[in-house]
């Protein structure tokens, strides 16, 4: 009998993943993002033979956060417009 207890589960982890599709799909990012970022170690994530398998919660968290505004970037430093 298995139990909710992680310690008493076999050694299985309870952590649920998704795959570089999936992950690319939740963050709006292109797939290519992902792995690259899997690599870096900036997602956690498992390899799995040829293929990355990405922490779901950390990608829950991460599609939380809110996103810099890039059409406003580098405003503060440019002179103002003479007419």
């Amino acid at each position: 009998m298995l139990t909710d207890n992680p310690k008493l589960s076999w050694g299985f982890s309870t952590r649920s993943f998704v795959n570089v599709v999936q992950a690319a799909m939740l963050l709006r990012v292109s797939e290519s993002t992902v792995r690259r970022r899997c690599r870096l170690g900036l997602l956690p994530a498992i390899r799995s033979g040829r293929e990355w398998q990405v922490e779901l919660e950390a990608l829950r968290q991460l599609a939380n956060e809110p996103v810099p505004n890039a059409a406003g970037r580098g405003q503060e430093n440019r002179p103002e417009r003479r007419s």
